[in-house]
């Protein structure tokens, strides 16, 4: 059963994520290496949206005030981390900030999704052991 007081604040937080969102419209980029989510991004995002892998980010050196790396950081392989890592911070300002998300393991391997109507394999590097 979901919480009635979440289900009556959410009108709230979406106004107020969309307020901001329509702030920062004009000063953000959003990318993706994926096809089918560059495709979901520019029927969605109302900003710029371009097809780049965040191991060879083309953007200018600090460029950008923060980054959103949501989802995405751990479909690339353990090898390459540090490379994309070094783009992030090429790319953010000297005070930037930077927000990555993580899954929890120790290894890389292929797990099968099923959601969004397809269903595949999707390669994930596990990166934080419970301790």
């Amino acid at each position: 059963m979901q919480n009635p007081e979440s289900e009556r604040n959410y009108p709230v937080l979406r106004e107020q994520v969309e307020a901001a969102y329509d702030q920062i419209a004009d000063r953000y980029a959003a990318t993706t290496l994926s096809n089918e989510m560059l495709a979901q991004a520019r029927m969605r995002v109302r900003g710029e949206v371009v097809q780049m892998d965040m191991c060879q980010l083309t953007f200018p050196a600090a460029s950008f005030e923060g980054i959103w790396c949501c989802a995405s950081f751990f479909h690339i392989p353990k090898a390459q981390a540090t490379t994309a890592l070094s783009q992030m911070q090429r790319v953010l300002i000297p005070e930037g900030m930077l927000y990555l998300s993580l899954l929890e393991g120790q290894d890389e391997t292929w797990e099968e999704e099923s959601r969004f109507c397809w269903s595949r394999a999707l390669f994930c590097s596990l990166y934080i052991s419970r301790v």
